[in-house]
């Protein structure tokens, strides 16, 4: 089961693992009362590095939207077990557009934007964005004032805003509404231990598209992945000259013994 889903990069899911042929390890499944599973494989960048299996202890057809929720958080762990892997390639920058990609390529949206805060500026710097020009979020910074936009006003409740239709709510910052034309939108805090790092907004290009609630559900954990992402790739950076200091102290040290 497994290789075939890792071999096709496909999600596949059993109804009954006893009575499937595909899957091997019925004996743990009876010992463990197994029954449905849906398994997904955990991609970066098109290339697959494992599997990720989810299982029921009763008969369950996984919907398209439970599929759609375990592909993001297969996809946003496949990121985090890379970089655990290889420390070398916790670039933030990587980082911040494997979100935004995963966000219009596995849920769906059109545009994504990821804003960061900055203390010492008290200001939400958009950092990156996925499905518009770079040249058009140069220098974008929202004040970290909950009465200026619905993202800080996310960072400041820490909690997730779905907005219908962002021309009629004064909660949408004029100028961000005005510069992408936004319709529908939704917008997401990145939090770590009950931190904002910063937020992800969201949208479609064509007017009278729905946010439904399982779309919501899936950025959640979707942005709870990415948060952590976010975290660990700042603290490497933190960490990084003094591993660097160590690692030539420690060469230095052995150079004796080779």
């Amino acid at each position: 089961m497994v290789g075939h889903v890792a071999l096709r990069n496909q999600p596949m899911a059993i109804l009954n693992v006893l009575k499937d042929p595909l899957y091997k390890e019925k004996e743990l499944a009876k010992k463990e009362g197994l029954v449905s599973m849906l398994s997904v494989p955990m991609c970066i960048k098109d290339r697959v590095i494992g599997v990720i299996n989810c299982y029921t202890s009763y008969p369950h057809l996984f919907s398209k939207g439970e599929e759609e929720m375990l592909t993001t958080v297969a996809n946003q762990a496949a990121i985090c077990i890379e970089n655990s892997g290889l420390m070398g390639t916790l670039d933030i920058d990587e980082i911040l557009r494997l979100i935004l990609e995963g966000l219009t390529k596995n849920i769906g949206f059109d545009r994504a934007r990821l804003y960061l805060v900055n203390e010492k500026r008290n200001v939400l710097e958009c950092k990156m964005a996925v499905g518009i020009d770079e040249e058009r979020i140069k220098g974008i910074a929202l004040r970290l004032d909950p009465e200026d936009s619905v993202v800080a006003r996310s960072i400041f409740e820490k909690q997730p805003f779905v907005i219908p239709d962002a021309r009629k709510d004064p909660r949408v910052n004029l100028m961000i509404k005005e510069k992408f034309n936004l319709h529908s939108l939704v917008v997401i805090p990145l939090l770590v231990k009950d931190k904002a790092l910063g937020a992800i907004a969201a949208d479609f290009v064509e007017p009278n598209k729905n946010i439904t609630k399982e779309t919501l559900e899936s950025i959640m954990v979707f942005a709870q992945q990415a948060g952590l992402a976010i975290h660990n790739a700042f603290m490497y950076q933190e960490l990084k000259p003094s591993v660097s200091k160590w690692k030539r102290k420690f060469k230095k040290t052995t150079a004796g013994f080779e």
